[in-house]
């Protein structure tokens, strides 16, 4: 079992032993990519600032067959709201 299944297993656990039925994850690639590979998430929003220029940027998790829902602009971000293909029925 890799460290990130281990780390989610523990938290699941935790939440469904507290009754806590909503997480919010904010991290790193590689963190939030483990929730979206391990299929644990129902509503992803991707911030992209588009002034700030850092080299060629950060390689951002990729959310496969996401159905986006909303996209707006707030300032210099460009915020698009993705839902679970799952969750596709309820739109």
């Amino acid at each position: 079992i890799s460290t990130e299944q281990s780390f989610t297993n523990q938290l699941f656990e935790y939440c469904y032993q507290n009754n806590i039925q909503s997480v919010l994850v904010e991290g790193g690639a590689k963190l939030l990519q483990s929730f979206i590979d391990g299929d644990h998430w129902d509503e992803a929003r991707v911030i992209t600032n588009t002034l700030l220029q850092v080299g060629s940027g950060l390689t951002s998790p990729v959310i496969p067959h996401a159905t986006m829902l909303h996209s707006f602009k707030s300032m210099t971000d460009q915020i698009n709201m993705y839902i679970h293909p799952k969750n596709n029925q309820t739109i």
